[in-house]
């Protein structure tokens, strides 16, 4: 069933993001960023921009990337009746009604820039408040992944929690400092490693 697909889906990237070998602040700033980008039509430049400008930000690029897939194809339609009607209440002047396939790109930009216009201002609207939401959401659940990765390998219950700017450490002694704070290279897995650069 297509419930059953998007589930299996959803928990996919969720794994991916948690074991991209970064700190819990990179991946997060990552994946704020790309809820803010995807919710811009900018279709199909989305994931290239959301890589480009998380990888400037020094977030993380993976992430960003992963987390544009939101919007897609099978969300189009009611993401963009959302950012429409967000869009609309922020420039009630503009006098504007959506096309009947609101997923088709080339159809809203045929009924004029004004439409489009309404369409981005929602979009950077909503964008902007489920980036800052998935931004917590995601560095606590990255974090406390690396955490209980920590206890695995030093079998430790009481290990010392992540925190920001710092990835497992390698050597079991908690974390170790982010590459773009120390010159060091974070840990994935008790390997050296950048994310994506």
């Amino acid at each position: 069933p297509a419930p059953e697909r998007l589930w299996r889906a959803v928990r996919l990237h969720r794994l991916r993001l948690v074991r991209l070998p970064s700190t819990p602040h990179r991946i997060a700033l990552g994946v704020g960023l790309g809820m803010l980008i995807g919710s811009v039509p900018l279709i199909p430049s989305q994931m290239l921009l959301a890589g480009v400008v998380a990888w400037l930000l020094r977030a993380s690029p993976a992430a960003a990337v992963i987390a544009t897939l939101y919007s897609n194809p099978v969300t189009f339609g009611p993401l963009y009746a959302i950012f429409f009607a967000i869009g609309s209440f922020l420039l009630p002047n503009m006098h504007v009604a959506l096309p009947e396939d609101v997923a088709n790109l080339t159809s809203l930009l045929a009924m004029g820039w004004d439409v489009y216009l309404v369409l981005c201002a929602g979009g950077v609207v909503f964008g902007a408040v489920a980036g800052v939401l998935a931004y917590v959401a995601a560095y606590r659940m990255v974090a406390a992944y690396q955490q209980r990765r920590v206890r695995w390998r030093t079998g430790a219950s009481n290990a010392p929690p992540v925190v920001a700017g710092c990835a497992p450490s390698g050597e079991g002694d908690g974390c170790e400092q982010d590459g773009a704070m120390n010159g060091g290279k974070v840990a994935d897995d008790g390997k050296g490693g950048r994310d994506g650069r």
